[in-house]
């Protein structure tokens, strides 16, 4: 049986920008009886964003490879079989599509760091499934979309649409909401990475108190008030992972010192971003802070994702 470009006249071959995100705020609830933890986050995608390229194959099953397009710092070896959530991403597709004699190939250039809070994988995943949707002539519902999402990771749901969204429970109640103002980042991150699992362990522990900070970040979009939304900006994590992680927290204070407006953890951490004046000011302060042992980029902030994204490229 041909694929489906021969049948159809779909396309074989696709090519989407997998981007990053940032937490403006990230409120975290006690543990439930099921052992997972309710959220409350205002997340935010931003132009830092991996590449990633799906195209059918005549064998069945998937395929995927990855490589990393910088080489410094070390970046890890990223797994290309089930354990990567891309990976699963494709195979739900085509469990869905009914095991097809034809499969897909997945290629991804990696820039988005891991055990960083970017939520890189995710956002693979998230582009895997809009890409392999497509080329499998799926049309998905926006539920069964979602579905297929929270199946695979708890951050998917939302980098299906991405831009700012209130995202509740354990990912999988996504809601737009109004878009931040652009904003000027600058993405930085020690060697040492953070364990997501560790990271709630921690703020289990973690005596202190914890206010919440969705609700303002909520009210300063709506009213579209900058100064507010930046007095507003929070994570719970912030308790815990700069206190245990020294390189975190001095991280954060040279951005703080080289005049960053806010600087906050990304998600669970190790990545932390500065909210800077302009991007020449984004720049001068990456340039400060660039090490052997520190990634850093300049990104803003972007909007939804939309069917353009999908480069056809066959």
């Amino acid at each position: 049986m041909p694929p489906p470009q021969a049948m159809r006249g779909r396309p074989e071959r696709i090519r989407v920008n997998a981007c990053a995100k940032v937490n403006l705020s990230l409120d975290v609830g006690p543990r439930d009886g099921t052992g997972y933890h309710a959220l409350r986050t205002v997340m935010q995608t931003i132009s830092l964003a991996d590449t990633v390229e799906a195209r059918i194959t005549p064998e069945p099953g998937v395929k995927l490879s990855c490589a990393w397009e910088l080489t410094e710092p070390a970046f890890p070896e990223i797994p290309t079989d089930g354990r990567n959530t891309a990976y699963r991403a494709a195979e739900a597709v085509l469990t869905q599509a009914g095991h097809p004699p034809y499969g897909v190939a997945i290629s991804i250039t990696k820039r988005i760091p891991v055990e960083a809070g970017l939520g890189g994988g995710s956002s693979d995943a998230a582009a895997a499934l809009r890409a392999v949707s497509l080329l499998v002539n799926r049309r998905p519902t926006a539920g069964e979309l979602a579905g297929l999402a929270i199946s695979v990771g708890s951050d998917v749901p939302f980098f299906l649409t991405g831009g700012t969204a209130l995202v509740e429970g354990i990912g999988d109640r996504v809601e737009p909401v109004p878009a931040a103002p652009p904003m000027h980042l600058v993405i930085a991150k020690p060697s040492e990475g953070v364990s997501t699992g560790w990271a709630y362990s921690a703020l289990d522990r973690c005596p202190d108190p914890r206010p919440a900070n969705t609700p303002d970040v909520l009210r300063a979009l709506a009213d579209g008030d900058y100064g507010a939304l930046i007095r507003a900006l929070g994570n719970h994590f912030e308790c815990v992972v700069p206190r245990s992680v020294p390189a975190v927290a001095a991280l954060m204070e040279r951005m703080r010192s080289a005049g960053a407006i806010s600087v906050r953890l990304c998600g669970s951490g190790s990545a932390v971003f500065a909210v800077t004046e302009s991007h020449s000011h984004a720049r001068r302060m990456a340039s400060a802070l660039a090490g052997p042992d520190t990634y850093v980029t300049v990104a803003a902030t972007t909007g939804a994702a939309s069917p353009a994204d999908l480069e056809l490229l066959d």
